[in-house]
């Protein structure tokens, strides 16, 4: 046990800090100082408090909350000491008198370490002691259903230590209805506990929660390293005060959250700490859903909630996984087909690393707050909006997002626009200082009906790719911004409709050429744009039709370019977009002049 707890707070505490440290250095948000030093005006108040909670770490955060009740020994137990309960259908046997049997209803009524095997037809194992050592239950083998309350019933107890003996399968099953006794409403789950609960071992649990949720503590709940099946008409896996997984495999379909903790009284609980595991999510809820603080380590996630973007949100959230404050990703694989946001929180999210395929019908990631990405590859397939919040920060990564409406939006409070569902606890607000997109490296990809960059405040772009497919309608455009676009760095080619057509500030350090066209080129068209050497500053081949072009790089000097349509290109591209390889076929479209403005605009 003690290889095991120790590894646990490497993983949990000191390893999260090593991981997510970085942080710390890469959020001091000088770009953000840039852009405020730049216009006194500018209300800063949402800048100046995100700095606090950017700069923190997964182990800034799980200091803000309880400590859990992991204990070195938990797992420990000299084998000599249990009581074996045999299970018998109907009824049971044991070699101790602190286990009471009445029937099939088993009562525990003292701490100590008890080895269960065998099944009950119909009947129920409960723990009801006032000692204040742990009881621990091995379940090597346990079938057990009930017509009228839970299978399992942790009623009185400090801790109770579940370990599911490796090789075993356990299952256990309610009905749809509970008779209670006078005034009480619980237990309200096939396998509850009104104590502390830990569930280890390496053998396979399967709980079926016909009546309401399946596994419930209302204290806190470990789960490290069995197999577990869940079927709940609520919810799958509960802890109340916090929920804390690693090592397990989990298939969980749900009517309600699949995981949850939902602690609202104290601000100090309600918080779920993922290390490690496989979770394969099927739910009519979300997917995880913390009250407050959602922390990943690392895991393997497979959610599909509210039946996948397609379907329309009701009155239920049922997104993919949200908080109900922060939302740290240091690292994970995740798959996430979600009616409502794929990912979500009220506050701020941080993403370290980790690879992402997002559908949802309505955001990609949302945060009211602050949304930084550091690293990772990110694929939003399908969107209202790709990514948004108040301020998004871009330092690393490969973001591809589709979206319906705006692909990355800079905006205000919670959002419900996809198709009109709950959101967050925030507000739009229409104060365009309180809103910016930092870009500062990686590559970004955005496919975009709406607006392809919208910020209703400042962009500042210092590197990096970014690559535009915008509207095809001039309502919108491929840059939309109300305050500033400085541009110092990288490349940047925005590509849609001439209506609302929008390019970085006149005072950027770096060079801008914004292209119009008389007409709408068509889809699959490839442009080019040569120096008067033939050394190519961009070509692309633009997925849908476009009318007008944006682009910047350090390569954008005085002098004279030609402009090429058609041909074909052979070479690696992000996206559409040709760095290299060789170009042929092509025919001369125009001329194209650049002065000493820092920004130059024509038409062909």
């Amino acid at each position: 046990m003690m290889k095991k707890i120790e590894l646990f707070r490497k993983l949990g505490f000191s390893l999260t800090v090593v991981l997510i440290i970085g942080l710390s250095s890469c959020l001091q948000n000088d770009n953000l100082s840039e852009i405020t030093q730049d216009d006194e005006e500018t209300d800063t108040s949402l800048i100046d408090s995100s700095e606090d909670i950017l700069d923190e770490n997964v182990g800034d955060v799980l200091e803000e909350n309880d400590e859990f009740h992991e204990e070195e020994g938990d797992e420990e137990w000299d084998e000599s000491e249990e009581v074996l309960i045999t299970l018998t259908g109907s009824s049971a046997s044991a070699n101790s008198e602190n286990v009471i049997i009445d029937g099939s209803f088993i009562t525990i009524s003292t701490a100590g370490t008890y080895r269960i095997t065998g099944n009950l037809s119909d009947g129920s194992i409960m723990v009801d002691t006032e000692d204040e050592e742990l009881v621990r239950l091995i379940l090597d083998g346990v079938s057990v259903s009930s017509s009228t309350t839970a299978p399992v019933n942790v009623w009185g107890a400090e801790k109770v230590i579940i370990i599911i003996a490796e090789g075993s399968e356990n299952s256990f099953t309610d009905s749809s209805d509970y008779i209670f006794e006078e005034g009480e409403d619980e237990p309200n789950a096939a396998f509850f506990s009104k104590a502390n609960l830990s569930i280890y071992g390496s053998g396979k649990l399967i709980v079926n929660g016909n009546y309401n949720d399946a596994i419930a503590s209302k204290d806190g709940l470990i789960i490290d390293g069995p197999e577990i099946e869940v079927n709940a008409v609520d919810d799958g896996i509960r802890g109340k005060d916090y929920l804390v997984l690693r090592n397990s495999t989990m298939n969980i379909v749900s009517g309600g959250d699949a995981f949850k903790s939902d602690e609202d009284e104290d601000a100090e609980r309600g918080y779920i700490l993922i290390e490690s595991g496989n979770y394969t999510i099927t739910t009519d809820g979300d997917g995880f859903a913390a009250e407050t603080d959602l922390l990943v380590v690392d895991g393997t996630f497979n959610i599909t909630a509210g039946g996948g973007s397609s379907s329309s949100i009701g009155d239920s959230s049922t997104k993919g996984m949200k908080a109900g404050q922060k939302f740290v990703i240091s690292n994970g694989t995740f798959v996430i087909n979600s009616s409502d946001d794929a990912m979500h929180a009220n506050g701020h999210i941080i993403i370290e690393d980790g690879t992402f395929e997002l559908a949802t019908g309505d955001d990609g990631i949302h945060a009211d707050s602050s949304l930084h990405i550091l690293a990772g590859d990110i694929l939003v397939s399908e969107s209202y909006e790709g990514l948004e919040s108040a301020v998004i920060q871009i330092d690393g990564g490969k973001i591809v997002a589709h979206a319906s409406d705006d692909g990355l939006n800079v905006a205000g409070g919670n959002d419900s626009s996809g198709h009109g569902g709950p959101g967050g606890n925030g507000s739009y607000g229409s104060n365009s200082g309180d809103y910016y997109m930092i870009i500062n490296d990686g590559q970004i990809a955005v496919y975009a009906q709406g607006d392809g960059l919208d910020a209703n405040g400042s962009i500042e772009m210092t590197g990096g790719t970014v690559i535009v497919y915008g509207p095809t309608g001039n309502g919108n455009g491929a840059l939309d911004y109300d305050d500033t676009f400085k541009i110092s760095g990288g490349t940047l080619l925005a590509v849609g409709s001439s209506g609302m057509a929008q390019m970085p500030s006149s005072s950027s350090s770096q060079n801008s050429l914004k292209i119009s066209f008389s007409s709408s080129l068509s889809a699959e068209t490839t442009l080019r744009l040569e120096d008067s050497s033939g050394t190519a500053l961009f070509t692309f081949t633009a997925p849908k039709s476009l009318q007008s072009l944006v682009f910047s790089s350090d390569a954008v000097e005085n002098g004279s370019y030609t402009l090429y349509k058609g041909g074909s290109i052979d070479g690696e591209s992000f996206e559409g977009f040709y760095s290299g390889g060789t170009y042929s076929g092509g025919s001369e479209y125009g001329q194209v002049s650049v002065s000493s403005s820092t920004n130059t605009s024509i038409n062909l």
